[in-house]
Formats: C-alpha cells, structure tokens, sequence
C-alpha cells in the first residue's frame, strides 16, 4: 500500500470529483469533463461538433444516490424526453436493471456493479454480450479482507452485524456468502440485517439494537439504500460505539471508522473511458468488463478516538488514508 496520507475531512460543498446535482438522479457534465469523453484534453480548442457529441452520450446517467428515482414507469420519460441517447450510464444495479429493461439496443455502462454475472446483466466478464459492459466490484476475497481488518482493528469483536439492503442489491449474493465464510474463519458471528424497502434503514438500525447475541460491530454493505443513508447509520454505529467496516470510502467520510475498496469516484471516472471508446465505435458486446486493480484502506481516526478505540499502530502504518 501507498504510504499514509493524514488529511482531515473536507466540506462536502468542496470535495473534489461531485458532479453538478441540479437534476434529481441525473448528473450533468461540465466542459472539460465533455472534452474528455470526446477523446480531445480541457486545454485544446475542442471542436463544437465534437463537445455536442459527447454530451449526447452523457444524456441518461442513473445513480444510486436517489432510490426512489429508479422507477422504471419514472424514468421512461425522462429517457424519452432526451431525444436520441448514444449511451447511458447507471451506477448500480436498479439503475442498470432499469435501463436495461428501456433498452436492449442502446449501450449501457455500469459505472458500478457489484455481480452482473449472477444477475444476468452480462455472459462473462471477458466478452460480455448484449448492450451492457462497464466495470465491476466482483471480488472472491474482498468482504473476508475487510473482516481481517476489522477483527485486526478491534481484536474483542466477537459478534458482527452484516448490514444490507436486498431490495436494490440482489447483485450481492456470493458477497454475502464469502463475508460469512471468512467470519466463521476468523470465529466471528454474523446477525444479517436486511433491509427491505427504501425506509426500511430506521428497522435496521432497532434490528442491531434490539439483536442476540448483541453484535459487537457493524459491517455495512455499499448498495443505493445505505449509501444514500449513509450518515444516519454511520452516527447510529459511532453513538452506540460499534467499530464499523465498509466498502467504501465514502461512509468513512461521514464518520464511519474504516473502509477497504475501490474508489467510487476512480470507477465513475473510468466509466468516460468506456464512453469513448463506445463513441468511436466500439461495440459493448465486444468491450470485457473491467475490474478494479487498486483499493483504498481508509482510517478515520477521529471516529476511533471518540468512540474510545485505540487504532494497533501497525494497522495504522498499513492504510492509504488516515482521516483525524
């Protein structure tokens, strides 16, 4: 891993890499982020044609920072209204499902995915198939990693929340399956917390409150419920003094205490790539879907000193980023 890098927690209103939220559900790009996709650089004098052709391709962009907004009946229109769309791209798999039921002709990027095997979404990763390629979080060892790290963090663990929505994440089956291998390897047990519906997240917070054995720390799978409520439960974790684990960086952000994944940001970026290349002529069918080769080990400090855990100095010297 990269050495430590100590910052602390910047404003949300400056963070680097958000993207313009004026429409609900759908992200807007500026000019430079156009010129990009269109293959030319911010500083070179980019022809207008070429701009316009980008931004067409960006027209449709999905996410799962808003549940609600992945009604299909909802977004038909908006995908209509659009006019000719050269690409769309969803992040996560309701936001993908959806597009994929609009079109079956249209190219589709998964900005993030968890398993689009097991779902359908593609035939293999090497030659997907279909109108639908991007990336993909899909890891046989990831969620026995981030075990290891928490159990290493707080070595009195004992029994663990597992903490994830089914509803928008059926893409994340042979995750869970893999996190209680590696638990019942490391001697932890696991009280599953599903969440069933969009509000379904104040359940589950009662669910780890009210549960026996009574779980000793929480491990928070990434899917579009939990991220978009991300701050609530990271305060319900940090207040009833449960170290928490979870897939991305972003939870740590808010105050969540540690995380080990890709960078959601790095996987939306990379996504232009596949846009570019769609541009030009490529076929989705015919373009593998990648998989991340770099993860973040992120530590908020912080969060550990308030909760009163004292973070092993080895593990410390291990993260990528260490929040204070």
């Amino acid at each position: 891993m990269k050495k430590t890098a100590r910052r602390r927690a910047e404003p949300r209103s400056s963070r680097p890499h958000e993207t313009n939220r004026n429409t609900r559900g759908v992200h807007q790009f500026s000019d430079a982020g156009r010129s990009h996709l269109s293959g030319g650089d911010a500083s070179e004098n980019v022809n207008r044609e070429a701009k316009r052709q980008a931004a067409r391709a960006m027209l449709a962009l999905l996410c799962q920072r808003w549940p609600k907004c992945f009604d299909l009946n909802n977004r038909r229109p908006q995908l209509i209204s659009m006019g000719k769309v050269t690409a769309i791209v969803a992040e996560g798999y309701p936001a993908i499902i959806a597009a994929k039921q609009i079109t079956n002709t249209v190219p589709i990027i998964m900005a993030v995915s968890s398993d689009p095997i097991a779902t359908g979404l593609v035939s293999s990763l090497s030659h997907p198939g279909g109108n639908v390629t991007g990336l993909t979080t899909l890891s046989t060892d990831l969620n026995g990693r981030r075990l290891q790290l928490l159990k290493e963090a707080v070595p009195t663990i004992s029994c663990v929340a597992l903490v994830w929505a089914s509803l928008v994440a059926p893409d994340k089956e042979a995750g869970l399956k893999e996190a209680q291998r590696a638990a019942e390897a490391l001697g932890l047990q696991v009280q599953h917390v599903e969440i069933r519906n969009i509000d379904d997240w104040r359940a589950a917070v009662v669910a780890v409150s009210n549960a026996h054995p009574k779980p000793d720390a929480v491990f928070q799978l990434c899917d579009p419920v939990t991220l978009s409520r991300r701050k609530a439960l990271v305060d319900f974790a940090a207040n009833s003094r449960l170290p928490s684990m979870y897939e991305m960086k972003e939870y740590v952000i808010e105050g969540g205490l540690m995380a080990y994944g890709p960078s959601l940001a790095a996987m939306g970026r990379r996504s232009a790539y596949f846009v570019d290349r769609i541009l030009k002529g490529a076929k989705p069918a015919e373009l593998p879907v990648e998989q991340p080769s770099k993860f973040e080990f992120v530590i908020n400090l912080k969060t550990a000193k308030a909760m009163g855990f004292e973070i092993p100095p080895a593990l410390l010297a291990r993260a990528d980023e260490v929040i204070e």
